[in-house]
């Protein structure tokens, strides 16, 4: 006796076990990174091109500093002038001249135009935004010459000198689920290249029964692009 039903499980399954063995994966550059503004001012054109490399600390973005500098110098002024206010109330209290909350007055004081001032002084270097680390311009995502706001998004970078496969493997599969085995995939223009297996989810996709795994490719020379495809090759 026949069961459609049975037939049609057993083709489903079969189905499921072609679909394992082909393991897809994307190749992603090993950081990335969003670069904010952290003032309000107007973004000066990019002294860097798409796609073009930058050292760590390279200056990426500039904005316009004229307001900030104004701001700093006269918190700087104030300061100054708070912090000869206290020397002179503090010799006068040694002369027994002036009161104890006089001169704790002249010190808060101080200590106010001394805060004031620091803070002029970081919005100031914040109009110069570096790089955390050494990659390439991916995207420029405000204008130049716009006007931003504070934790307005104004540039992505990324660093494609290490890739990440990512792919999805059998949880079973013990070769390719543990930190440190090397692995081979081929890349869909044909090139066959290596890495080893930097990270292993913890966690299985219970619909699937595979496991999120990241291969660490070497890629120092430049020769492979990020968001290329390939397929795992099993044979390794």
């Amino acid at each position: 006796m026949k069961y459609p039903g049975t037939t049609v499980l057993v083709l489903l399954f079969c189905g499921v076990l072609t679909a394992q063995e082909k393991v897809r994966t994307v190749l992603f550059p090993s950081r990335e990174a969003v670069l904010a503004s952290r003032v309000e001012s107007r973004m000066l054109p990019c002294s860097w091109r798409i796609g073009e490399a930058f050292p760590a600390g390279a200056e990426l973005v500039k904005m316009d500093d004229r307001r900030h500098a104004l701001e700093f110098q006269r918190a700087r002024a104030q300061y100054e002038f708070h912090l000869a206010s206290f020397e002179n109330k503090r010799k006068l209290r040694e002369r027994s001249l002036t009161s104890d909350f006089e001169l704790k007055k002249a010190e808060f004081e101080k200590e106010m135009s001394q805060s004031a001032m620091q803070r002029a002084q970081l919005e100031l270097s914040a109009c110069v935004i570096t790089a955390p680390f050494a990659g390439k311009l991916a995207e420029l995502i405000t204008r130049e010459h716009e006007t931003v706001r504070p934790g307005q998004e104004l540039c992505r970078i990324i660093d494609d000198s290490t890739l990440l496969a990512v792919m999805n493997v059998p949880a079973g599969d013990r070769k390719l689920t543990a930190v440190g085995n090397p692995v081979k995939i081929r890349l869909d223009d044909g090139r066959i290249i290596s890495g080893n297996i930097y990270e292993v989810s913890p966690q299985a996709d219970h619909r699937t029964g595979t496991l999120r795994i990241r291969v660490k490719i070497d890629n120092r020379q430049a020769l492979i692009t990020a968001g290329s495809t390939g397929e795992l090759l099993h044979d390794q």
